[in-house]
């Protein structure tokens, strides 16, 4: 495409194939309407992160953009590169957020991707099995995954394919080529946005870094909670004052070096976990749910060749020291309990696993993503949540840009 030139775009240019890009997509492309998807990184996923391993990404430094918090560059976004958790919505944050159909289209999305049932057999390892053991003594287990969004300790449901890959959302939400609906999605990779220029009668032209103008009738921003602040703050349509603090679980990493027989073997590092926690401590207002606990078999080994495992505690309210400290007392003492852990040791950050969401939450209306003052752009992944979800943000993330594209009005 020549520089400078300048492009009429479909109805709705949607900037990031992320997890809100992709589920909008795929929505508006359901509903007929033409939709052009811009992702600034490329399309090809290396061979790394195709596998089920949730360690791997680390070793793909160039799928990573520079600086700030870990985040996904490429078609696929974060799920490229993230640990691959479906957890469903919380009823209580949908009902407050004003999403009332975020129950069907969840249940619309999590179809996307295999049952636990349909992958591939992801049986614990031996440290998640001994916890197990004790966990159930006080939180029973039950039928419904993580991405129900229900409560004890629940098998999790994780992006994996049949063959136990990864599924990045391009991969599970984006019709394919035998799809009817694909004739009405238009993606473009290596296609960075540059700033986005609103113009006299609302419309936006989104200037590419290739020098290309493409004439939008309206833009949906999904960059980010990082990125999409950065464009609209270079485009000029919000001011510094209007880009909030991310928002972040409080998390922290409780490791237990382990002899046998609770290690895995050296070629299952990295596996998924099988089994999550969730529960409420009666620590926070309204008995929220606001501690989840995940335990990972192996994390890496030792110099004397011992192998660790992992539970990783997450206070799911903002900034709930008491909530984290809760869920650490609990770990130790489960950890206390189990023959074959060696030593056990605290990671003094505050933060290993990255949630990070809700930088504009003061300039994004929560039921309809618009942007304050801008009818012709919303704002539609997890920088725009009012709120802290109280779950792991990526299946939280694809039902709000779901919502926003199940009711975007072309008449508008």
């Amino acid at each position: 495409m020549p520089s400078n030139s300048t492009t009429p775009a479909a109805p709705v240019v949607i900037i990031g194939a992320g997890a809100a890009g992709c589920a909008a997509a795929r929505i508006l492309a359901r509903r007929q309407i033409p939709t052009l998807l811009l992702e600034a990184g490329p399309a090809e996923l290396p061979a790394a992160l195709r596998v089920g391993n949730h360690l791997s990404s680390v070793e793909v430094d160039d799928w990573w953009w520079e600086g700030g918090p870990p985040r996904g560059r490429g078609l696929g976004g974060s799920t490229a590169v993230n640990g691959m958790v479906l957890q469903g919505i919380d009823p209580r944050d949908a009902r407050r957020w004003g999403w009332d159909d975020a129950a069907d289209l969840q249940s619309d999305l999590r179809d996307a991707y295999p049952t636990i049932e349909e992958a591939p057999a992801n049986p614990p390892g031996p440290f998640t099995t001994a916890m197990s053991a004790l966990v159930e003594r006080g939180f029973p287990g039950g039928p419904a995954t993580s991405a129900s969004g229900g409560l004890g300790w629940l098998p999790l449901a994780l992006a994996l394919d049949a063959n136990g890959q990864r599924l990045t959302a391009a991969d599970a939400l984006l019709p394919d080529v035998a799809d009817p609906n694909a004739a009405f999605l238009t993606i473009r990779t290596d296609s960075a946005v540059e700033r986005l220029v609103e113009r006299s009668d609302n419309s936006i032209e989104v200037h590419l870094e290739s020098g290309e103008v493409i004439e939008a009738r309206h833009v949906a921003v999904a960059c980010g909670a990082t990125n999409s602040p950065s464009l609209l703050l270079r485009s000029g349509l919000v001011s510094d004052t209007n880009i909030s603090d991310a928002l972040n679980h409080w998390s922290t990493a409780v490791i237990a070096e382990l002899d046998e027989p609770l290690q895995v073997a050296p070629g299952e590092a990295g596996i998924p976990s099988s089994r999550l926690l969730r529960c409420q401590t009666a620590l926070t207002e309204n008995y929220r749910v606001d501690l989840q606990m995940l335990v990972l078999d192996h994390t890496g080994g030792s110099k004397e060749g011992r192998r660790h495992g992992v539970i990783l505690v997450t206070a799911l309210e903002k900034e709930r020291l008491l909530v984290l400290e809760a869920g650490i007392r609990q770990a130790l003492y489960w950890l206390r309990e189990l023959d074959g852990v060696r030593s056990v040791s605290i990671s003094k950050d505050r933060t290993p696993v990255q949630h990070q969401c809700s930088t504009l939450r003061d300039v994004v209306e929560s039921a309809s993503h618009g942007l304050a003052g801008h009818p012709s752009l919303s704002v539609i992944d997890a920088s725009a949540f009012p709120e802290l979800p109280h779950t792991n943000p990526m299946l939280t993330t694809m039902v709000g840009a779901a919502h926003w594209a199940t009711h975007w009005n072309a008449a508008v």
